[in-house]
């Protein structure tokens, strides 16, 4: 979280008696004052970690700078580089019929990733909601209408291609209008949850498969 995310910082920055008295227990968690804090705090997606003469610079309350402590702290941080990569947003559905069974769409010749099986979705683009765009998209590639309110936010992906970061909510949906029909020559198939992991998909949709089998089992089929 990221009270404990503060914490942990401030702990390697400060010895723990100065720790003690900057912070303030509150049911079982630890808050600390702003004001009272002098040192920037550090966080997993932080351009690269604090050095330790910046951290000896920082340290300025009762001297609490310990060069053994934060020797200690440099061995077991781990460097999250801030990625300079565009974030692309987009969002996909996993229609779930009567029988239990998810759509997929192949990938057609021509577009990367070609052939492999993914649920249907597209980009976010500006200005819209991902719901918003869901429903768009569900209409320019399958010819069915959804409404908004009747999309279940279910999980989401996130993950690095080579030239780009993809960020994707996924939501269920059991109801739509219209017979789906691959309307930009892709290939659709109808497949027991189950039997999901069995279709070849991009990366970032290998993920997504335990929450939707759940979703899926948790829900009585009509």
């Amino acid at each position: 979280s990221l009270v404990n995310s503060h914490r942990l910082v401030v702990t390697r920055l400060y010895s723990q008696e100065t720790y003690n008295k900057l912070s303030s227990k509150t049911n079982n968690c630890v808050f600390l004052s702003r004001s009272k804090i002098k040192t920037k705090l550090i966080f997993p997606n932080s351009a690269s970690l604090m050095s330790k003469n910046q951290m000896a610079s920082k340290a300025s309350l009762n001297g609490s700078y310990n060069e053994s402590a934060t020797d200690k702290s440099e061995q077991d941080a781990v460097a999250c580089p801030q990625s300079n990569m565009k974030v692309v947003l987009v969002v996909a559905a996993a229609l779930i019929d009567t029988q239990g069974r998810v759509l997929l769409a192949q990938r057609p010749e021509g577009k990367p990733m070609a052939g492999l099986w993914e649920f249907p979705g597209g980009k976010v683009e500006a200005g819209e909601t991902p719901e918003f765009a869901l429903c768009r998209e569900l209409v320019e590639e399958l010819n069915v209408q959804v409404q908004m309110e009747d999309l279940v936010p279910v999980t989401f992906a996130s993950h690095s291609y080579e030239k780009f970061h993809l960020l994707m909510p996924v939501f269920a949906c059991y109801k739509w209008r219209g017979a789906p029909a691959g309307m930009e020559e892709q290939s659709l198939k109808w497949v027991d949850a189950n039997d999901l992991s069995q279709y070849p998909m991009p990366p970032a949709d290998i993920p997504l498969l335990d929450a939707i089998q759940l979703v899926v089992q948790s829900r009585p089929l009509i």
